[in-house]
């Protein structure tokens, strides 16, 4: 579960339903709780929710699906539904922040090495008008690449 505070003070939390897993949003406005857009919107199960508000006090929530591709996806409340930002593969998030326009998301990912070594990475996505760049954390060295001329931006 997550929760963040909108710039006018309502909590907002994001959680996965006990009974089916699906991913639910609720605010707590004049003294009850109420869905945000539609009951269990995620239609698979979801593990990791993180949710924080845009510079214009618009929900985003980012999850990983426990089914299938085991896939990240990033939405915004669009005032009814839950529109898709970004799909970002099989990553597990563990972070997500939205300032100045753009949207980070932290994620994780480990694979195991044939001599049973587990070697992971930490990257840190962010969109920023639809395109996408990524900050790549490993061996202590942060190197920033364009995704779409994958060169390294200094």
């Amino acid at each position: 579960s997550s929760i963040a505070i909108s710039k006018d003070g309502i909590p907002y939390v994001f959680y996965h339903s006990d009974l089916n897993g699906y991913g639910n949003v609720k605010r707590f406005i004049n003294e009850k709780w109420e869905f945000v857009g539609t009951p269990n919107f995620t239609s698979k199960k979801i593990v990791h929710p993180l949710i924080v508000f845009d510079e214009n006090n618009n929900p985003i929530i980012a999850y990983r699906h426990t089914e299938n591709n085991f896939e990240t996806e990033v939405r915004k409340f669009s005032g009814s539904s839950w529109e898709l930002i970004r799909n970002f593969g099989n990553v597990i998030p563990s972070d997500l922040i939205s300032k100045n326009g753009r949207i980070f998301l932290m994620v994780q990912k480990s694979a195991t090495l044939n001599s049973g070594v587990e070697n992971g990475f930490l990257r840190i996505f962010y969109l920023e008008n639809k395109q996408q760049r990524t900050l790549v954390v490993h061996r202590n060295i942060i190197e920033l690449i364009d995704r779409q001329t994958n060169h390294f931006v200094f």
